[in-house]
């Protein structure tokens, strides 16, 4: 990594409005994940 920056990449495909989702935070990068029922 350079300069400590993230950046994820997502297909239009991941941007369906109808398929909530969240990016999670781990030590080895960052994971496009569905959202979890409350």
């Amino acid at each position: 990594m350079t300069n400590n920056t993230w950046r994820v990449v997502l297909s239009r495909d991941d941007l369906d409005p109808d398929k909530a989702r969240q990016i999670e935070l781990n030590n080895q990068g960052m994971t496009l994940l569905p959202l979890k029922d409350k």
